[in-house]
């Protein structure tokens, strides 16, 4: 082995290691907010969940598990998923902007539709919460 010749090899290979990983982190969701980003905590409810409402059974909206919620910016494209918790709960990790809150609606499950507007904005270094309502149709 020529002098010098380990040390080019070591050189190459941490250069495409780094190169990689730069490479790889830009493909995902980023999940520590970093400097510049902000969170998105979001609850997932769906209500009326009684046939009768009165100040005596006021019956409040149900948190909603294991539901996909989905972020996009306002021209439609979807920058992150999540599913909630058993709560109803999600974070995200976000870019500061303006983004649309979706929550998907399965059929079978509770929800007929979204009920309240999803749309929020993210602000560099801060949390933002948003809830989002979904209507049962029960009247």
């Amino acid at each position: 082995m020529r002098k010098g010749s380990f040390h080019r090899r070591f050189i190459c290979r941490a250069v495409l290691a780094l190169g990689l990983g730069l490479l790889l982190a830009g493909c995902g969701q980023t999940l520590v907010p970093g400097a510049g980003q902000g969170t998105l905590n979001g609850l997932v409810v769906a209500g009326p969940i009684c046939p009768v409402v009165s100040k005596t059974n006021p019956c409040p909206d149900r948190p909603v598990p294991n539901r996909e919620v989905k972020i996009e910016t306002s021209s439609g494209a979807v920058v992150a998923t999540a599913t909630t918790d058993a709560q109803g709960h999600f974070s995200v990790v976000l870019a500061p902007g303006s983004y649309v809150v979706r929550v998907t609606i399965v059929r079978g499950q509770i929800g007929m539709r979204q009920a309240s507007p999803g749309n929020v904005s993210v602000l560099a270094n801060q949390p933002v919460s948003v809830t989002i309502e979904l209507d049962t149709g029960i009247r």
